[in-house]
């Protein structure tokens, strides 16, 4: 078997998208699409790609990477802001051995750090690194509507506030009307002890710009009569529906905009048929996060990052 590396021009564009179909792990984050939005509002990142090739020259697997480098030194992410990525493939009877000393090369000299996030929580592929447990809550929509029924009695009394509130839900439709938002989405970073900054809003911008609304992005916003109180970003692939991320403005939290978001987005992935909705996870000792999740029914389920990190490299943040 041999490892290519491609980047975002020598990439067969067809041959990597009938991967992604064929491999139940495939996420939307494994998507050209995703990796090519990090070059375009980063100067210093390369998306690339690594796919194994049998000796027939069939393509059995591969890996996106983003990587980001400056000064000579480099750091990669499968995917970057958290995002599933990991090795994919169209069989589970590769070797597994082989793929895990073929991924071990890419920590070359020069690789200050390297993040791997694979999906599938049951992944034996040893990837460089200490393997660092994280918990997402997923929503079973095997049952259809009949998820109403695990709904918890404080979430059910949120709806119905929401209800009463009548939030007016639009669809973001084009990049220009995340301007609106900028004010809520910074707060809500400050909220949270994050920063947000002109690159984070350009990236939200290309996110409307390069994926489909309403096949694979789903950006709602909830308004009334003061104008946006809440939004959130959703993925759609396969019968996977992804919770990506949300903002609110604390202002109208009363009124209950984010169960009014939740509650369509989750009506809107049945309407897809899918049979998964990520909730996605969230801070250490967010407490008040994974109650709100669970609240819908949602059940913990255990996956893994893979830290890579040189001695000399300092911690993220």
């Amino acid at each position: 078997m041999r490892l290519l590396q491609f980047n975002s021009a020598t990439l067969p564009e067809d041959r990597w998208l009938a991967l992604c179909r064929d491999a139940a792990e495939a996420t939307i984050f494994h998507y050209p699409v995703w990796s090519r939005i990090w070059e375009s509002v980063r100067p210093d990142t390369r998306a690339v790609w690594y796919v194994l090739v049998g000796e027939n020259g069939e393509w059995q697997g591969g890996m996106p990477l983003v990587e980001f480098s400056r000064f000579g030194i480099i750091r990669l992410y499968a995917q970057p802001q958290g995002s599933y990525g990991g090795w994919i493939s169209r069989s589970q009877a590769n070797d597994i051995h082989e793929i895990s000393a073929l991924i071990a090369q890419l920590v070359r000299r020069r690789v200050a750090e390297m993040v791997i996030t694979p999906y599938p929580s049951d992944d034996r592929i040893m990837y460089p690194g200490h393997r660092v447990d994280r918990q997402r809550y997923v929503l079973d929509l095997s049952c259809g509507a009949r998820w109403r029924n695990n709904i918890r009695p404080d979430v059910a009394r949120n709806l119905k506030t929401a209800q009463q509130h009548q939030w007016r839900i639009s669809q973001m439709e084009h990049a220009d009307e995340i301007g609106p938002l900028q004010g809520l989405l910074e707060q809500t970073a400050v909220r949270h002890g994050r920063r947000f900054h002109a690159v984070r809003l350009k990236f939200f911008r290309k996110i409307v710009e390069h994926f489909p609304v309403g096949r694979q992005l789903f950006w709602w916003i909830a308004s009334d009569d003061n104008g946006p109180a809440a939004t959130i970003i959703c993925f759609h692939a396969g019968d996977r529906f992804f919770y990506y991320d949300g903002a609110m403005d604390a202002a109208g939290k009363a009124g209950r905009p984010m169960y009014a978001l939740f509650e369509k987005a989750i009506d809107a992935a049945l309407g897809l048929g899918c049979r998964t909705f990520d909730f996605g996870s969230g801070p250490e000792q967010a407490e008040g996060l994974a109650r709100f999740k669970s609240g819908w029914g949602a059940r913990p389920e255990t996956y893994y990052e893979y830290h890579f990190r040189r001695v000399w490299w300092p911690k993220r943040r």
